[in-house]
C-alpha cells in the first residue's frame, strides 16, 4: 500500500505523452500543469475504482472487471465516455486475442521444428512456414 499521495501519481513520462499526443505540437505545458495533470487524473482512477469496487462488492465479488468500472463511470454521470470506452475495450480484447492466437501459432510452429529436427524424416518446414506468415499478414491487413 502506498505511503504517500504521492505514490498514487501516474508517471509523469506518461502524462507527458499523453499531453503531447493530444494537443497541437506548438502547445507548451507547464511542469506545473503536467503536475497537476497527474494528480487530477490519479485523483479521478481513485474515485473511479472505488465506485467500481463497490459494485463488486455488491455482486461478492472480489476482483473488479470492465462491467464494474463501465458501471462506475454511469454512476458518476460519464455516460457521454462508455460507447468511446466500450470501444476501446472491445479493439484491446481483439488485439490480445490476436496476439494469442499468433503466439499458439508460433508455438505449434516450434513444435513442429522441434519434432521435424529430431525425425529423420525430411520436411518442408520453410513451405509451411512461409505460408502461415503470409496468412496472418492477409487476416490482419498487413498488406
Amino acid at each position: 500500500m502506498a505511503e504517500k499521495p504521492e505514490d498514487f501519481n501516474l508517471p509523469h513520462s506518461v502524462i507527458a505523452k499523453l499531453i503531447k499526443d493530444a494537443l497541437p505540437e506548438n502547445v507548451v505545458v507547464s511542469k506545473d500543469a503536467r503536475t497537476a495533470l497527474s494528480k487530477a487524473t490519479s485523483f479521478f482512477i481513485l474515485y473511479l475504482t472505488s465506485f467500481a469496487k463497490n459494485d463488486s462488492e455488491h455482486n461478492e465479488r472480489l476482483s473488479l472487471t470492465a462491467d464494474d468500472l463501465f458501471n462506475a463511470f454511469n454512476q458518476l454521470g460519464f455516460v457521454e465516455f462508455l460507447p468511446h470506452l466500450q470501444q476501446c475495450y472491445d479493439e484491446h480484447r481483439k488485439e490480445r486475442s490476436r496476439k494469442e492466437r499468433l503466439k499458439a501459432r508460433q508455438k505449434a510452429r516450434n513444435s513442429k521444428l522441434s519434432n521435424a529436427e529430431s525425425s529423420s524424416q525430411p520436411t518442408d518446414l520453410n513451405l509451411d512456414s512461409s505460408k502461415a506468415v503470409l496468412e496472418d499478414c492477409i487476416v490482419y491487413d498487413c498488406f
